[in-house]
């Protein structure tokens, strides 16, 4: 295993860690850009660092307000719902997470908050060309619902 860092801090940290725990002949720690680094890999694995890079650095969709419409949806569905989760909790449950819901919602509507989605492959075939399979797959899954969701304001209206 390779690990990449920018921090010397974070590089004498897993160094450590590494001899601790008697892992120094199968990992190696580099004081080194990631974009300088010479494959190939069978794998790659990013912690913490997409955020801290740069749009222009990485080929990912920032979902602006998806998210913001994924928890509406889910309170949409929660409230034609809601006496279900009373009856198998509490009122104050039900309370609660339609509360959850809304204030995720609107952290993510009015807030900045934004989901990243990113699609990686080796074979350049395995994801279609564009995202328009996702569209596809909502309608179908809205079809087998049957279309009926009430109607509802968004969170804080």
């Amino acid at each position: 295993m390779t690990g990449v860092t920018l921090s010397t801090e974070q590089l004498q940290l897993a160094n450590t860690r590494a001899t601790e725990k008697g892992l120094t002949h199968q990992v190696r720690f580099l004081l080194q850009d990631y974009r300088d680094i010479a494959g190939p890999f069978d794998r790659i694995v990013s912690v913490g660092m997409f955020e801290h890079v740069g749009a222009r650095f990485y080929d990912i969709e920032i979902l602006r307000l998806h998210y913001a419409e994924t928890l509406k949806a889910w309170r949409e569905r929660f409230i034609a719902r809601r006496e279900e989760a009373v009856q198998l909790y509490d009122e104050r449950f039900a309370l609660m997470w339609e509360f959850y819901l809304a204030a995720c919602e609107m952290t993510f509507r009015k807030h900045g908050m934004m989901n990243f989605q990113i699609q990686l492959t080796k074979r350049q075939g395995v994801v279609p060309m564009t995202r328009d399979y996702i569209v596809h797959e909502e309608a179908r899954l809205r079809a087998l619902e049957g279309g009926a969701k009430p109607k509802l304001k968004l969170a804080g209206e």
